[in-house]
């Protein structure tokens, strides 16, 4: 599991929540309150290590929910998986690659 070590006044006030995490991408998804959306932005800029390994951060989306950024997480596949498409060399690579993008369209079509 991922875990920040914040001073602890801060975790009286502020809640954050790893609601997904896919140690193979290295995305998560964390559940903030919105009042300390700016303080937990600026701890994750200069976050440099975790339990002694090199990291670092960088956030690719901000939403208000985590539906949005579930969403956000489908396009951002989608495109990373095409841009697999465009680089595989053989027939049984590519077949792979477009059997898991049309899984991330029929996602993205259940949810609506």
């Amino acid at each position: 599991s991922l875990s920040l070590s914040l001073p602890r006044s801060m975790h009286l006030f502020m809640v954050h929540v790893v609601k997904y995490l896919n140690v193979q991408t290295g995305i998560s998804i964390i559940r903030v309150s919105r009042d300390y959306t700016k303080i937990l932005l600026s701890v994750l800029a200069l976050l440099t290590k975790l339990n002694d390994v090199n990291c670092s951060v960088r956030v690719l989306h901000l939403g208000g929910t985590i539906r949005s950024c579930q969403r956000f997480l489908i396009t951002h596949n989608r495109k990373a998986l095409l841009r697999c498409l465009e680089s595989a060399q053989s027939p049984a690579e590519k077949g792979k690659l477009v059997e898991l993008i049309a899984s991330l369209d029929s996602a993205a079509v259940k949810e609506d």
